[in-house]
């Protein structure tokens, strides 16, 4: 057969591919005689599979290369935004008015070369004097930014030390109160110990009454049960006897009335006491809740105090920062201004060749001062650079971002062009090439199939890892072989395939199964015409 077979190929069968079908051919063929063998090529469709991730080609954390204060923020996380949109911008004012300064810098330079070169006039003379003009009103726009600086940071002071004051204060009446309510609770507690004293007493007095009670009506009973016998003696039982039962019954009546009285007089004085324990109980009770409700305002308190503190001392190192960056600019226009001065005083003097090579020179340096100016009065802006949604924001309006590592703001991602980064060993990574077809399957999208194409494979492993197979191979060919193979120190190369028509719901980071068909050609043995060989 010489048409195309599918063989699902496992690593350590890709490796010895050649060797297993040409040996599964010589299992099958005997060669005799002066038989001819020749070599056709049959192709293989091979299914490779592998692991991969999404992933987002452009990606960008974006930040300000220099520092300054966040005025203004127009972008959220989530939020899609065009090629150059601005999505952040600092504090101008000091590059503003450094803009300023070089350009007055760079026009006086200018004026300066061309007095020199062409003589002075009377115009030239004002020119230089517009010149002295202009470094004045540098060093005046600097100390106005200066000036402007310091009420800042005293302002920014004076609130961060009012909040912190307050909430000292706050703390401290949240703590006497925790204090007051902790000793109203011991004052309850004691109160409620001495009323349980009384109601144990009243109670152990109402078991007693009961008891006498109960001792008084037998002793009634007894004299009744007396009288009646009496009565029913002989006629001639003396009348003072039965005048003594009848008295020893009415006292045994009279204490019988006397202890039901005392009875319920006690029963009252135990519910009233029971009552009062009650009471006592429910006010400790309402004392416990205030305690903790005023134990967890005294944390609070605690953490806004730390919190206004922790601001209070980041405000005072950007206001600082602030200050200084201030000072530089005015100390920098003091020294353009008697600069420009002292040039003013050359230029009246006949020129030589050393200061017009010196004018040239200053007059560049001041241009490009000013192209300096220029890029970081446009570095205040944070357009973006391409078209993508924001990923996460970090910052807010009024924190001092910005220079050194860590600066980053806002990281943008481009969701409209994502890949996929698969791992294929060295067996398979040899039969992967660009443009070949790959289905893409997403477990985490209801295990989602994507078509793509590759687009490109790494010429060198990413990592080493060893991996073990244990497969069995077969060929819809006249002749069959399987092979149980093991594969070690097998080298990942890494394939970038590219999606076609990605849902909108793909995002980076998602797992994904991928599949390649490759092609694979095999050589295969034949008779010749004239061979004398025999099939096995």
């Amino acid at each position: 057969m010489t048409g195309p077979s599918s063989l699902q190929l496992t690593p350590g069968t890709q490796r010895r591919l050649g060797v297993a079908v040409l040996a599964a051919l010589a299992a099958a063929i005997g060669v005799t005689g002066a038989a001819s063998v020749s070599a056709q090529t049959s192709p293989v469709t091979a299914t490779l599979t592998a692991q991969g991730a999404v992933q987002a080609p452009r990606q960008l954390v974006l930040g300000f290369s220099g520092q300054g204060r966040l005025v203004e923020l127009d972008v959220r996380a989530g939020q899609n935004v065009e090629a150059g949109q601005l999505l952040a911008r600092l504090d101008p004012s000091a590059d503003e008015a450094a803009l300023r300064t070089a350009r007055a810098n760079l026009s006086a330079a200018r004026a300066q070369l061309a007095q020199l070169e062409q003589g002075l006039s009377h115009a030239q003379r004002d020119q230089l004097l517009v010149a002295v003009e202009q470094a004045r009103e540098g060093v005046a726009n600097a100390s106005l930014a200066l000036r402007d600086a310091r009420a800042a940071a005293k302002v920014d002071a004076e609130r961060l030390h009012a909040s912190v004051t307050q909430v000292n204060a706050q703390l401290t009446a949240d703590q006497a109160k925790l204090t007051s309510d902790q000793t109203r609770l011991g004052g309850d507690q004691a109160t409620l110990t001495g009323d349980e004293s009384a109601f144990s007493a009243a109670d152990n007095q109402l078991v007693a009454d009961r008891s006498q009670l109960t001792n008084d009506q037998a002793r009634l009973l007894t004299d009744q049960k007396q009288q009646t016998d009496d009565e029913a003696a002989s006629p001639a039982r003396p009348a003072t006897l039965l005048a003594a039962d009848a008295k020893a019954i009415l006292d045994d009546q009279a204490a019988v009335s006397a202890d039901q009285s005392k009875l319920s007089d006690d029963s009252g004085a135990r519910d009233e006491a029971r009552s009062t324990v009650a009471s006592d109980q429910s006010k400790i009770d309402a004392d416990t809740q205030a305690i903790a409700s005023a134990q967890d305002t005294v944390a609070t308190d605690r953490n806004a105090a730390g919190n206004a503190r922790n601001a209070q001392a980041v405000g005072a190192v950007s206001e600082q920062q602030s200050i200084h960056a201030a000072q530089g600019a005015l100390a920098s226009a003091r020294l353009t201004a008697a600069a420009t001065r002292e040039a003013n005083a050359n230029q009246a003097q006949a020129p030589h060749i050393g200061t017009l090579k010196s004018d040239q020179a200053a007059v560049t340096i001041a241009e490009t001062n000013l192209i300096t100016a220029e890029q970081s009065l446009r570095e205040t802006r944070l357009p973006a650079p391409f078209s993508g949604t924001v990923a996460s924001v970090g910052g807010v309006v009024g924190q001092f971002v910005g220079g050194g590592q860590g600066s980053g703001l806002i990281t943008l991602v481009d969701l409209r062009h994502l890949t996929v980064s698969a791992g294929f060993d060295s067996a398979e990574a040899a039969f992967i090439s660009a443009g070949q077809t790959a289905t893409i399957n997403i477990p985490a999208i209801a295990n989602m199939q994507l078509s793509g194409t590759v687009l490109a494979v790494d010429p060198l492993p990413s990592t080493n890892q060893t991996s073990s197979t244990n497969s069995s191979t077969g060929m819809s060919s006249s002749t069959g072989a399987s092979e149980n193979t093991t594969a070690a120190n097998s080298a990942i190369y890494q394939a970038t395939i590219t999606l076609t028509d990605p849902p909108a719901s793909l995002r980076p980071g998602m797992s994904v199964n991928v599949t390649v068909q490759a092609s694979v050609s095999l050589q295969r043995a034949t008779r010749g015409k004239r061979a004398t060989a025999r099939e096995q």
